[in-house]
């Protein structure tokens, strides 16, 4: 054999032998500084992938890079990042991305959290890639922004979803950028209205509904400037509109408000407004929003209806006994220990059968004659337009009379108690087909 012969066999043992180590280590991560960021190419355009059969697909939704609150960071924060690569064709996947800021500069720390990635460099330039290849085209990592803010920044991915023939032949790579803003910085004093915080003012429950003429009560930051009740603020007979420095609007319309309380003044985390709601023709959703010197709301969506009849309850006990008194008011209902011995001015005891009470609720919709929404009745005695049912359990009372009571957003039932068993009875009030709230109840102690 010449000489010739034996080092051109050598070298094709030692390209048999490089070769495939090559390959192998590209199933390891790519050379850095193959995003596709400007100034650089991807792995299909710098050859190593470029083949006969290969294919490249330039702003890929193959890729998808998933961010925990949506496409924006806070200087400093970290997120954790789940890069997913789906393409039908491919068998393993792979990638290489970068982060950029407005110069092209690193924007950040990428960081692995496990094995399954890994950071090369270059340039001053940090990439984040694979290990090896996975199967399910999954890899999380962690992104730490800057710790100022330095405007949009700009991911870039490039992923590989190979044929697993252990070869650069047949594969296909997807290149794709996400772009992430500042988050917008909140102002402290801005007027928030918690989740969850416009509740009904007989239940406190949010899912209750609402109608006009029926009490509700809203929490959150900012709300209030000062505790205030509306006692002092009726001007000829009608309920203010502003109190305590706000308003509410409901469906763009002025609701009464009966109370302003500030989180300071009653140590909790959450300004407190009970209003009662406007009239209002329309059905469905209505936005809440509060207005105050200091800004206005985010709206707060709510379900207004007709009719959305609630008791209100004592408040000792978890809310357990309907607010119930004699018809003359010479006593309250309830339990003798409701209030812990608090002298009420006036006897507290379970009610009698025979003996006419009054339970009072919100909600109940329209009466006649009519009243106008916010205006006291006076001596107007208005009762609702559809008629009321009273139950204790499943026995029905006689109900006298159904109505609006002397107060703005109250209306009064006044019913005789019927022949039941002593002890706590589920009283239920029922109006064109609506009930009120379950789990409230009303004692009977003969």
């Amino acid at each position: 054999m010449s000489n010739r012969r034996r080092v051109r066999s050598l070298q094709l043992l030692v390209a048999a032998a490089v070769v495939p180590l090559m390959i192998q280590a590209f199933r390891g991560g790519p050379p850095a500084g193959r995003t596709g960021a400007p100034g650089e190419q991807t792995c299909f355009a710098s050859g190593c992938h470029q083949t006969a059969t290969g294919e490249f697909f330039q702003n890929s939704a193959a890729i998808q890079l998933n961010f925990p609150d949506g496409p924006e960071y806070e200087p400093g924060v970290t997120q954790r990042l789940t890069l997913n690569i789906n393409d039908p064709a491919g068998q393993v996947f792979g990638f290489q991305a970068s982060v950029r800021g407005p110069a092209n500069e690193q924007a950040g720390t990428l960081a692995p959290i496990d094995g399954t990635t890994q950071i090369v460099s270059q340039g001053g330039i940090d990439y984040i890639e694979h290990t090896g290849p996975r199967a399910d085209g999954m890899f999380q990592f962690d992104w730490t922004p800057p710790a100022q803010n330095i405007g949009r920044i700009t991911f870039y991915v490039a992923a590989n979803a190979a044929n697993n023939n252990f070869a650069p032949t047949g594969d296909r790579i997807h290149t794709r950028q996400f772009t992430v803003e500042p988050a917008a910085v909140t102002d402290p004093n801005r007027p928030t209205i918690r989740e969850n915080g416009v509740v009904h003012g007989a239940t406190f429950l949010a899912a209750t509904g609402f109608a006009p003429n029926s009490f509700a009560t809203v929490f959150g930051r900012n709300l209030v400037e000062r505790t205030e009740t509306w006692s002092e603020a009726f001007v000829d007979g009608r309920a203010p509109t502003q109190l305590g420095g706000v308003r509410v609007l409901v469906n763009n319309k002025p609701a009464f408000l009966s109370f302003t309380g500030t989180a300071e003044d009653f140590n909790r985390e959450d300004d407190q407004i009970n209003f009662v709601l406007p009239a209002d023709e329309a059905r469905g959703d209505v936005t809440v929003v509060v207005e105050t010197a200091s800004g206005t709301t985010d709206p707060f969506v709510i379900q207004l209806s007709g009719r959305a009849p609630a008791l209100f309850p004592f408040e000792p006990q978890n809310r357990r006994y309907v607010a119930a008194v004699l018809n003359d008011g010479s006593a309250f209902l309830g339990p003798v220990n409701l209030f812990g011995g608090a002298d009420l001015g006036r006897p507290i005891r379970g009610a009698r059968t025979d003996e006419i009470v009054q339970i009072f609720g919100t909600g109940f919709g329209p009466t006649t004659p009519p009243v106008p929404i916010g205006q006291l009745p006076g001596g107007v005695v208005s009762e609702t337009v559809d008629p009321v049912t009273v139950r204790l359990d499943q026995t029905p009372a006689e109900v006298l009379f159904a109505g609006l009571s002397p107060f703005v957003g109250v209306y009064q039932i006044v019913f005789r108690v019927p022949a039941v068993p002593d002890g706590d009875h589920e009283i239920i009030v029922e109006i064109a087909g609506r009930q009120t709230q379950t789990g409230l109840f009303f004692q009977v102690d003969n």
